[in-house]
């Protein structure tokens, strides 16, 4: 066994022991299951997106509408100075 510290914490282990193989396994559990709460994060971050995008949608309609009234107002305007 070496006793090198990566930089996340936990000592490097070497060898073909048992316990080397039961520290694999604990380490891929913990990786499994950070990457499972990341997804769940990652799938949270996208519905609250959501959300955000359909509640900002009215306004750029809003601005789309008032340029038309200005635009069919100015050319009603064009066609009766005629």
């Amino acid at each position: 066994m070496s006793d090198e510290t990566p930089s996340q914490g936990t000592p490097l282990v070497t060898g073909t022991g048992d316990g080397y193989w039961l520290l694999v396994i604990e380490r891929l559990t913990r990786i499994e299951t950070n990457l499972k709460n990341m997804a769940q994060g990652r799938d949270d971050h996208e519905q609250r997106l959501r959300k955000l995008e359909e509640r900002k949608f009215p306004l750029p309609t809003v601005a789309v509408l008032i340029s038309l009234a200005a635009l069919v107002t100015t050319w009603v305007m064009y066609v009766t100075q005629k």
